[in-house]
């Protein structure tokens, strides 16, 4: 991970200013309140993007590329007053906050400093977006992964419920539910059948209406045979039932819908 740390602190001035400035928000305003979180808490959040990383399985050199990638792409696209929130999927509990933040914009208008503004823009914003990239890339191992409830969670969030205007969701998973004593996709059997039997599937309350849903689908050499057109054939569905706007699959040939 350290090698892929070293493109986030490349990022030159002008880059960071082109982000931060590109797009004006008109809430960032002299006399509008900020929050911890710098996003302006006398303005409706207008757009929010939610990142799930799923590291209950070890993660691979080139997973860990994808997931640099991706966030570098959060960023990318953000514009000033959007939302960025990592969580990670927690084998036992609710998903585990590891980042959230509004994007600072150009704070106080073009007119300040330009130096202090991309200082504001590092330090408060790309530094703990990778900080929390860099802890989610070290590898673990856990006995269950709890996809949809951590999906669930997300949408359950006062910043990413169904008040948000706009809403992106990018899962970077390989997107094996698994609870046991429930439901589970590595058991044997249809696993549409088997989910729509489950207690999973009688307390689902996922709202994902009108969200933009990737999934960055991390395959792995010794499921590969559960990881199949089915298997992704299941989770478009899935979220399409639940208001998904559109699903893409990233690093497949799973298409979109």
């Amino acid at each position: 991970m350290k090698k892929h740390l070293k493109l986030w602190h490349a990022v030159s001035l002008l880059t960071i200013l082109s982000i931060t400035t590109a797009g004006a928000y008109v809430g960032l305003k002299p006399g509008h309140v900020k929050d911890a979180q710098d996003c302006v808490s006398d303005v409706p959040l207008a757009s929010s993007t939610v990142m799930i990383v799923d590291a209950t399985d070890p993660l691979t050199p080139l997973h860990r590329e994808r997931l640099d990638s991706e966030a570098k792409g959060m960023l990318r696209d953000s514009q000033p007053g959007d939302k960025l929130v990592i969580l990670a999927i927690h084998p036992e509990d609710a998903p585990s906050e590891q980042f959230a933040r509004c994007n600072p914009g150009a704070e106080g208008g073009f007119s300040d400093n330009v130096r202090k503004v991309a200082k504001h823009y590092k330090e408060a914003f790309v530094d703990p977006l990778v900080d929390a990239v860099n802890v989610l890339a070290s590898e673990t191992d856990a006995p269950r992964s709890p996809i949809m409830e951590a999906i669930t969670a997300a949408t359950q969030r006062p910043d990413f419920d169904g008040t948000i205007a706009r809403r992106k969701l990018i899962i970077a998973s390989d997107m094996l539910q698994n609870t046991p004593g429930d439901y589970s996709q590595y058991s044997k059997g249809d696993m549409t059948k088997n989910f729509l039997a489950s207690s999973l599937a009688k307390g689902d309350q996922a709202d994902l209406k009108g969200v933009e849903v990737v999934v960055d689908y991390f395959t792995r050499k010794n499921v590969r045979l559960l990881q199949d057109d089915k298997h992704r054939d299941f989770w478009r569905k899935w979220f399409v039932n639940r208001g998904a706007r559109s699903v893409t699959f990233v690093g497949v040939g799973g298409g979109s819908s």
